[in-house]
């Protein structure tokens, strides 16, 4: 019975919060280390949304990924390249 009347406040005080703040958002600081994200916002002002895959010119996961690895690999050469060129001067 306690708990259901603990959850019950928690619920009452989480809507009173979501109420009083529904327009404005805290906007809160990071703490040092930790890591933030911050969504791009549509027309409508709210959080802007894409859906892998929902459009018909979007890459498959495997295309994206494969994409990455040839980049990565192109960067590693270019640095070797470099590296042999530093050392024949």
């Amino acid at each position: 019975m306690f708990s259901y009347l603990f959850t019950q406040e928690q619920v009452r005080r989480y809507n009173e919060f979501e109420k009083k703040n529904q327009d404005d958002r805290i906007p809160r600081k990071p703490k040092k280390g930790r890591m933030n994200v911050d969504f791009l916002l549509g027309k409508n002002g709210k959080e802007w949304v894409w859906v892998m895959g929902e459009q018909k010119n979007d890459k498959s996961i495997d295309e994206m990924i494969e994409l990455e690895i040839q980049e990565s690999a192109l960067k590693e050469a270019e640095r070797e390249i470099e590296e042999i060129r530093n050392e024949m001067w």
